[in-house]
Order: C-alpha cells, then sequence, then structure tokens
C-alpha cells in the first residue's frame, strides 16, 4: 500500500519545487545589550545601478523575485532601464534595453510573474511620441505590452494585484474619453479584459503613490485633490478607494503637514504610510513619522517615534501579511545607528506583532540605505544603498538582498524548533496554505487529494484557465469547494484521475502521486511556471 503524504513532509516537497537555497554575503544588523537580537542575519548584493538614486527596487511575496531600475553602464547620459532578478538563480534579466528614453517606477506582482512599469522608451514601436506610458512584462514569456495609449499627458507609477491581473496608476492622460482637461486621475486597468476605468473625476490636484490589496479589490492612495469635498486645502492627505462600487474614503485630514506613500497589506486591513503631520499627539515637531492605519477600527498608530530635529523616517513597506513594516530612518532605534559624526539613513524593519525594531543595513557613515521593499512575510527585504559596507568604494547605489528570519510562527501548531519549521513558513509566505481555521497547520496530518490540487494551483501563481463546463471528473462538480482547483489539475495535464472517472477528492494523496504531480507540474505538456 503506498504511503501517504504528511502535511509536513509535503511543505518540503513543494518549498523545493521552486525554491534553491541561496546564501548571503556579510552581515548586517546588530543589536547592543538590552535589545532584540537582530532579525536580519546575511545580506547580499544583486544588482549593481550607477548614476541612480531611485533604483525602484521591489520584492515578490515569496522573497524569489525582485525588479529594480538601473543606469547599466557608465555613459553620460544614460537610458535609465528595468531589470529582473531572479533570488534563486542568481541570474538577472533585461527587461528593457532602450538606446533612448528612460523606465522606471517598477513594481513586481506578488507572485512574481508580472513586472509593471512607466517609460518614455519606445518599447513596442507604440510610444514614437515618447510619452510616459505604463507597460507590463510577463516574467515568463518575456513579452512586454504597452499598456496607455496617450495622445496627450502621461503616466506615472502603477501598482500591481497579487497575480498582477490588475493594475492601479495616476495619469493626466485622457484614456477613456471623460478626462479631456488632462487632470490628474487614478485610473484601473483589467489585464485579462484589456479594459482602463478612471476611477477619480476631480479638476484639481494630482494623485500618487497607489498601492493595491492583493486581489485588486482596494487601492490606497495620496492625493491633493478634493474627491469627496473633504480635503478642501488641497493638502496631501491619504484615501483608499473599494473595488466594485469605486467607493473613496479618505482617511487622514490634517492641514498641518503631508501624508504619503502608503503600503497596503494583502487584505486591505492596514495601511503603511508616511507623514509629517501630528496625528497621534505624538509628533508636535512635524518630524516625517511612519504610521499606521487599521481598518477594523479606522485607528491610525505611530510607528516611529519622534526623535528630534532633523530626524525622520520615510518609504514605509508593509509586509503582505501585515505583520512587518520596512523603512528608512536616520534615527537610532536599535543603538546600531549613533550620531557620532552624522547619522546614516538605514533600512529598519518592524515587527508589528512583537514591537520590536531592528535593523536591516550596515551602511557606513558617507552613504545611505533607502527605498525598501519587503517580501510577503517580512522574512526578506530588498533595498538601495549608495556604498558598499565591504570596500567603501563605490559612490553609486546598489541593491541588496537581506534575509530577515521569521521570529512569528504562522501557524500555532509548528515553532520555531519544529524540522519542518522553514518549509511551511514559505508555504505560508508563498500563500500555498493558509492553514485551518483555528490557526494550525497539522503537520502530521494525512494530505487529501483535493488539498493538493489546492497547494498545487496555487504553487503555479493561481493561474487563469478556461474551466470545462462539464466537470472532468463524475465526483467533483461544479458546486464542490474545490472544483476550480481540481479543474485546473485536469486541464493541465497534472492529474488524469482513475480509470473508472474519478478523481476521489477527500482520499489521501500517496507518495507515488505527489511524485507525479510535481513532475508533471515542472516540465508536463501545456504547464508554464
Amino acid at each position: 500500500m503506498a504511503v501517504p503524504a504528511l502535511r509536513a513532509k509535503l511543505a518540503v516537497a513543494l518549498a523545493c519545487t521552486l525554491m534553491v537555497a541561496t546564501a548571503g554575503v556579510g552581515a548586517v544588523g546588530g543589536s547592543e545589550a538590552g535589545n532584540p537580537a537582530p532579525l536580519c542575519t546575511d545580506a547580499s548584493t544583486i544588482g549593481f545601478a550607477p548614476r541612480n538614486y531611485t533604483p525602484d527596487a521591489t520584492i515578490s511575496d515569496d522573497g524569489l523575485h525582485v525588479a529594480f531600475r538601473s543606469d547599466s553602464q557608465l555613459v553620460d547620459p544614460e537610458p535609465r532601464q528595468v531589470r529582473y532578478h531572479d533570488v534563486a538563480s542568481g541570474v538577472t534579466t533585461e527587461v528593457t534595453n532602450a538606446a533612448t528614453g528612460n523606465s522606471g517606477g517598477t513594481t513586481i506582482s506578488g507572485d512574481g510573474s508580472r513586472i509593471v512599469f512607466v517609460s518614455t522608451s519606445d518599447l513596442v514601436g507604440t510610444n514614437p511620441a515618447a510619452r510616459s506610458e505604463v507597460f507590463l512584462y510577463d516574467v515568463a514569456t518575456t513579452m512586454t505590452t504597452q499598456v496607455t495609449m496617450s495622445a496627450s499627458g502621461g503616466s506615472q507609477r502603477p501598482s500591481l494585484s497579487f497575480d498582477g491581473s490588475r493594475i492601479a496608476f495616476p495619469s493626466t492622460a485622457d484614456l477613456v474619453g471623460s478626462n479631456p482637461d488632462g487632470h490628474s486621475q487614478l485610473f484601473l486597468f483589467d489585464v485579462a479584459a484589456e479594459t482602463t476605468t478612471q476611477l477619480t473625476q476631480t479638476t484639481s490636484g494630482y494623485y500618487y503613490s497607489p498601492s493595491m490589496a492583493a486581489d485588486g479589490s482596494r487601492i490606497a492612495f495620496a492625493s491633493t485633490a478634493d474627491p469627496l469635498g473633504t480635503n478642501p486645502d488641497g493638502g496631501d492627505e491619504l484615501f483608499v478607494v473599494d473595488l466594485p462600487g469605486e467607493t473613496i474614503t479618505q482617511l487622514t485630514a490634517d492641514p498641518s503637514g503631508a501624508s504619503f506613500d502608503p503600503s497596503i497589506s494583502a487584505d486591505g486591513s492596514r495601511i503603511a504610510f508616511n507623514s509629517d503631520a501630528d496625528l497621534t499627539g505624538q509628533n508636535p515637531a512635524g518630524d516625517y513619522e511612519i504610521y499606521l492605519f487599521e481598518a477594523s477600527d479606522g485607528s491610525i498608530t505611530g510607528i516611529t517615534p519622534a526623535a528630534g530635529a532633523d530626524i525622520g523616517s520615510y518609504q514605509p513597506s508593509l509586509s503582505a501579511d501585515g505583520t512587518r513594516l520596512a523603512y528608512s530612518s536616520d534615527g537610532d532605534y536599535t543603538g546600531d545607528n549613533p550620531a557620532a559624526v552624522f547619522q546614516v539613513f538605514q533600512v529598519f524593519l518592524f515587527d508589528l506583532t512583537t514591537g520590536t525594531t531592528n535593523q536591516v543595513s550596515d551602511t557606513p557613515v558617507g552613504g545611505t540605505a533607502y527605498s525598501p521593499s519587503t517580501s510577503g512575510d517580512g522574512t526578506r527585504t530588498v533595498f538601495a544603498t549608495s556604498r558598499d559596507p565591504a570596500t567603501l568604494g563605490s559612490p553609486y547605489s546598489e541593491i541588496a538582498l537581506a534575509s530577515c528570519g521569521a521570529t512569528t510562527p504562522a501557524f500555532v501548531d509548528v515553532l520555531t524548533g519544529h524540522a519542518f519549521f522553514a518549509e511551511i513558513q514559505w508555504l505560508a509566505a508563498a500563500r500555498v496554505t493558509g492553514g485551518f481555521g483555528d490557526g494550525t497547520y497539522r503537520p502530521v496530518s494525512d494530505v487529501s487529494r483535493q488539498a493538493m490540487a489546492a497547494f498545487m494551483y496555487r504553487l503555479a501563481g493561481s493561474p487563469a484557465f478556461e474551466v470545462s463546463v462539464v466537470p472532468s471528473f463524475s465526483d467533483v462538480g461544479v458546486g464542490h469547494p474545490f472544483f476550480v482547483e481540481v479543474e485546473w489539475l485536469a486541464s493541465s495535464g497534472v492529474s488524469l484521475g482513475y480509470g473508472d472517472g474519478t478523481f476521489r477528492p477527500t482520499s489521501e494523496v500517496s507518495r507515488q502521486a505527489m511524485a507525479a504531480f510535481m513532475y508533471r507540474l515542472l516540465s508536463g505538456p501545456g504547464v508554464a511556471v
């Protein structure tokens, strides 16, 4: 009789299917006596971006894919290009290779499958006027598509849903015929339907820095416009728009300062942002600080304490699960960034569960670390650093990736000392499994064939496909809770079912069947990963 697969060992198999262990070089972080141990234990430089102040690096939720902007050659002027880095293989791919124009404002989807950016280059032969247009790059096919076609105006940095199927972006172009005066508006593009929707209709102010929830149903953004009649002074305030319905809500309203740079969690329940307003009564000096908005009760909490004159915190990046927050600051929150000569901007990581702060970067005096982007569970943070900590010899920006050990277990029954802790944490971070409703993973329980179908479907990125109107298996009908996942297994050739036309969804999956599923997932006909 075949031995059933256990949930813990399945985690190892799935992780090994798509992950290759990587080793970093050079220690980062540190702590003084009495401070918490550093979360981030190593960092490695993964790209070189000379003559570039803001490399726009962003990381996928599983921490394995990075997109960034770079000036690749020491030529002046050098067009800014977009690049994609595969962490597992260490290979960097040119997304753009234009002789003229500039590309930037890069964002990678949570599943790492798509990269969206703006460019004035004529990348596919449809931008001869060199306007700032939105482009979409498919990592698997290496194909670039121009999303916007503007007769005038231009578009700014976009944001993606988890699977890259929705794109939110600000633009002054008249993309759908309802913005003839060229005011700044917020737009939404549906990739599958190839449709553009104008989400705002204002006649003054501007929109910027959209941040989209995983399913694309909620978008946080900053604006000086007055879409609701609640921002008459035209200050920089924080808003969200909920879809469908295009319902806009203003989250901040403080004329004493500006709120901007939102970063939203996957479920849209938390939004981190930057502000110099005194939103909690703890920032009378008007320093730039990091705040957190909780959608459950509408509360705003200060994350970085006011640290004195000329000390500020910027560029928040909230992990998809909403538990960790990376940001850049010249404050000294751990004792590792003292003002011996003058303080350096370093990247910090705040754990919202434990309330601890750790310094991620170790950039020396004369340099700066900035523009952090953290993975889905906050265990990996990519950032820019303007000087090499080892040699102090590079005045240009380099991209560094820090590994930050998970301190908050994803499941109550798989703690830090568990033999398969890393693999199961990865499953949770990659959203292959959410565990059970009681917060458990149940590592020694057997795996059913229907659960295996869900795991494989999510591992492949929950790809869109045409669902058959006639069920492929007699025992998995249209109303079955795992109908879509099982149908995908059948349509992609990952599972063929049994000879009697059944799938047997509640039966245990054997180790030999699991081997077949994984083999077909990676090398079977018609399956792209």
